[in-house]
């Protein structure tokens, strides 16, 4: 109990100023992540359209680029496991 009596009296009561902090870094760091997916998917698209063939499964260039930005790490693997996995068709001719 005297434990929790010091952060009150630390913080003048409140620990909003932490959580808002820990809040903006959380949403620094899932921006950051995300435009990194986005770019690894234009990279990769690029090379798919470029290396094995002129369309990509499911969904246009600009549209892969917009999905992984929102959706990040999923959308990536996503994008990954459709164009570049043994699951694609095309990547077991070659």
């Amino acid at each position: 109990m005297e434990y929790f009596q010091y952060i009150n009296k630390a913080s003048n009561g409140s620990l909003t100023p932490v959580l808002y902090y820990l809040g903006v870094t959380m949403a620094i760091i899932w921006l950051v992540i995300n435009i990194i997916c986005a770019i690894s998917v234009y990279d990769y698209a690029g090379r798919y359209e470029k290396h094995v063939e002129t369309k990509l499964v499911l969904l246009p260039k600009p549209l892969w680029i917009i999905a992984s930005l929102f959706g990040g790490i999923f959308v990536g693997t996503c994008f990954y496991l459709l164009h570049f996995s043994t699951l694609n068709p095309l990547i077991k001719k070659q």
